[in-house]
């Protein structure tokens, strides 16, 4: 049974070439991995490809779960697709590392180059565990954010602090989420979204009421 908490939002504001533009990085309604990783298992990897690009960025999903330690040996649940990315360890002692990442296929990539982005993820929904967010350019170079930072009702992480040199903004062809799970843990997000004009958005309310439309939207997709 994967865990049924609150889901999560992740939004991603950005001052870029891309103003008066939402742009899907993932609303999970594509795809249908539903997997329970056997307490013996050490490492899985799923491919997701031919995806719908209005619903997934680039058109494409790989989840990669690998185990760093299960005392008991017990069964961790992972779902991508149905409209949520949920991960649920079910023990103590129990440290698993999980990466969603989105390739551009032609890697050429996005232009985030003006000024700074903003990630943000409402609800806050991620317990006994850390997550990041990171981007790699098209020639390889990486970058990613420190654990997420908290905001008042959100988490969030900033272009400007994110660790790695040289990185060309201006083509960003992978974009990475990852998070540790440990102790009983749980994460859930339904929506990765790139928005623009961020200081609405930072602001409570404007952030409140973006969540509550885009879920609003969702329920009435999923009808």
């Amino acid at each position: 049974m994967l865990w049924k908490g609150i889901a999560t939002t992740l939004l991603v504001a950005s001052f870029s070439p891309l103003a008066h533009a939402i742009v899907i990085i993932d609303d999970f309604t594509g795809g249908e991995w539903d997997y329970q990783m056997g307490g013996f298992e050490s490492f899985v990897s799923h491919d997701e490809s031919g995806l719908a690009s209005n619903h997934t960025l680039f058109g494409n999903r790989k989840t990669t779960v690998e185990v760093d330690e299960n005392l008991f040996n017990l069964p961790v649940d992972i779902q991508t697709g149905h409209g949520l990315y949920q991960v649920a360890a079910q023990s103590i002692q129990t440290t698993y590392t999980m990466q969603t990442r989105y390739d551009d296929p032609t890697g050429v990539g996005m232009d985030l180059s003006s000024q700074d982005q903003f990630w943000i993820f409402g609800s806050q929904q991620l317990k006994n565990g850390q997550a990041t967010w990171g981007v790699i350019d098209a020639q390889g170079r990486q970058a990613y954010s420190p654990d997420l930072l908290q905001g008042v009702g959100y988490l969030y992480t900033k272009k400007s602090i994110f660790y790695g040199s040289g990185i060309d903004w201006s083509h960003i062809k992978t974009f990475l989420f990852k998070d540790t799970i440990s102790n009983s843990s749980q994460i859930g997000i339904d929506t990765i979204q790139l928005a623009p004009e961020p200081n609405e958005l930072l602001s409570l309310g404007g952030f409140l009421g973006v969540v509550m439309g885009l879920r609003a939207r969702k329920k009435r997709v999923n009808k």
